[in-house]
């Protein structure tokens, strides 16, 4: 709620990060506490509107996590936080409208989030990142007006989320997160003209964000997006 203080909190921090990574090169945790933190740190700089600063803090945490990457590759932990430097930076030039960079940088997450979902199937949060990254790139792809490749990344995203909401029902989120891709398929398929096709991928959405918002009445996430699902299917 305060973002010059949490800006100020992490700047002291950073400073104690570099420090201890700075005086311990050998111990590679510390580098990976640094990256993460600058990572982190790039999130809250956006969050604020500070673009270049924000994609500054990526570059840098991008930059320690391919210096560790050789001597780390065979570490799953390493190899998920290596991914999310790259979402981030993505996620912030999609914003600012550099869709060719996020592009390349949501492709090279997808790269590491494809090979750690493969070494480790039965790892829900894995398999859900994967899933992410072929939505997000979906998103960018759409944006670009790549209409075949942005279906053919939401139904990656689609096999990937419907197994794991089938497969872990206990997770509210995982069925919230299907219910959303559902919805920007039948958004692109609007936009592509293909109603029909549109109308059945918003009404799968339609069932997910109503069991959801019945479920949990005093969420307002849910009761927003059971309602923005009834709007697309009434602009059909």
């Amino acid at each position: 709620g305060r973002p010059a203080e949490a800006e100020k909190a992490y700047h002291d921090a950073l400073e104690l990060k570099k420090k201890l990574a700075a005086d311990y090169p050998t111990v590679p945790a510390y580098s990976m506490e640094l990256a993460a933190f600058l990572s982190n740190f790039g999130v809250l700089l956006s969050d604020t509107g500070r673009g270049r600063d924000a994609e500054q803090a990526f570059q840098q945490a991008l930059a320690i996590h391919e210096k560790l990457r050789s001597e780390k590759s065979a570490n799953l932990e390493f190899r998920d936080v290596l991914a999310d430097p790259h979402n981030n930076l993505a996620a912030l030039l999609l914003q600012t409208g550099h869709l060719p960079e996020a592009e390349k940088a949501f492709r090279q997450a997808l790269a590491l989030r494809a090979q750690l979902a493969a070494e480790a199937p039965l790892v829900p949060s894995y398999q859900a990142a994967l899933a992410d990254n072929h939505s997000n790139l979906g998103l960018v792809l759409q944006n670009m007006r790549r209409e075949a490749d942005a279906e053919r990344a939401y139904r990656d995203a689609l096999v990937i989320q419907e197994k794991l909401a089938a497969d872990q029902a206990s997770v509210p989120q995982y069925r919230a997160v299907l219910g959303r891709t559902q919805d920007k398929l039948g958004t692109l398929l609007t936009e592509s003209g293909r109603l029909q096709e549109a109308e059945e991928a918003h009404r799968q959405g339609l069932v997910l964000h109503q069991k959801l918002a019945a479920d949990f009445p005093d969420s307002p996430k849910y009761q927003s997006e059971f309602g923005a699902t009834l709007h697309n299917l009434a602009n059909l």
